[in-house]
């Protein structure tokens, strides 16, 4: 008679750095994407009215966060879009950007002045960060995966 044995194939232990550091990794990748969109949307800009991003990747309670924003004004308005119009452009005036396109054209003209009194028209919402989250919604899945499956072949799991 034969004997059988069976010998159990056991995974490493769980190594929560592994993970902690592939998903760090991955936010980070994610982060410059996001980052270099936003950047296309100012690059014609002038250097005065460029605003500065902030971009910072962190451990909180909840995980690991990633975050990419401006404290410029002028961008929330471009972006957000406004009710009204409190500025005067130019008669030649053409903006640099348009609804919905990451980028940044020549445009033309300038504001020729603000005032209260004036209640033109808002400006028309570029909705730059809506745009980028749904052009870069694909890669964050991917990177994220790549960095899942990463930690896991760390721990000794196959996916």
């Amino acid at each position: 008679m034969q004997t059988i044995t069976f010998k159990p194939i056991l995974p490493g232990k769980f190594n929560a750095k592994a993970f902690d550091d592939e998903f760090l990794k991955g936010m980070n990748e994610v982060r410059k994407l996001i980052l270099s969109e936003f950047m296309k949307t100012v690059e014609t800009w002038n250097a005065g009215e460029k605003p500065d991003f902030i971009d910072l990747t962190y451990h909180a309670a909840n995980g690991i966060i990633s975050e990419v924003y401006t404290r410029s004004l002028i961008y929330k308005f471009v972006t957000g879009g406004t009710k009204t119009r409190h500025a005067v452009m130019t008669e030649d005036f053409i903006p640099k950007t348009m609804p919905g396109i990451i980028g940044s054209g020549r445009g033309r003209g300038s504001v020729k002045y603000i005032s209260k009194k004036v209640n033109k028209p808002g400006i028309q919402a570029r909705n730059f960060d809506k745009v980028i989250a749904k052009k870069t919604e694909p890669t964050f899945k991917s990177i994220m995966n790549n960095a899942l499956r990463a930690a896991v072949k760390r721990c000794g799991h196959a996916m």
